[in-house]
């Protein structure tokens, strides 16, 4: 349908948004599209993210909304860390899904071939460009607090990017996650 039906006066907000109408961000490693509040106001209560890492890695990152994800195609691992200092690492295949807390630091590998998913997250004003990542955490920390606290010289950090780099290009490497399992470390 081009056209509204003569009995549209209007008042009724717009229920739906096509993902092939949004913008579509292309950096190396992958790119994303979303759709918010932004351009479609009756959300105020879900965004959605369609992303794909090919193979890329989204880099490590937190939100302050939680965050559903469901793969479509490929395979992709998944990495957190709670709290309590927990790693958590799991492989996810299509039609598996994940759940992230608000505010827990996590990544997303594309493996092999790449791969493409949604994320939903429990606020319309979510963006993809307002999250906070390791690199922009890094970039603000003294070289010499990163160097003791992981107990490697200073000249490993002067490569840091200044700013958030997001999506990266690179291959998958075996951590050692055994089959499917998921698993603390």
């Amino acid at each position: 349908m081009l056209v509204p039906p003569a009995t549209d006066k209007g008042l009724i907000p717009n229920l739906k948004f096509s993902f092939s109408d949004t913008n579509m961000i292309l950096r190396p490693g992958g790119w994303s599209r979303e759709i918010t509040k932004r351009e479609l106001p009756i959300s105020d209560t879900f965004a959605v993210v369609n992303m794909n890492l090919s193979p890329g890695v989204r880099e490590m990152h937190t939100h302050q909304q939680s965050e559903w994800g469901f793969l479509l195609v490929g395979a992709c691992r998944v990495t957190a860390v709670d709290e309590m200092g927990r790693n958590f690492v799991a492989d996810i295949y299509p039609g598996e899904g994940w759940i992230f807390p608000k505010n827990i630091p996590h990544s997303i590998q594309g493996l092999h071939e790449g791969c493409e998913f949604l994320m939903f997250f429990d606020k319309g004003d979510y963006s993809e460009h307002n999250t906070f990542s390791i690199s922009e955490l890094f970039a603000h920390m003294p070289m010499d607090v990163l160097s003791a606290n992981f107990g490697v010289p200073e000249e490993t950090f002067k490569s840091i990017p200044k700013k958030g780099i997001h999506y990266r290009r690179r291959r998958p490497r075996n951590i050692g996650v055994p089959d499917r399992r998921l698993s603390y470390r």
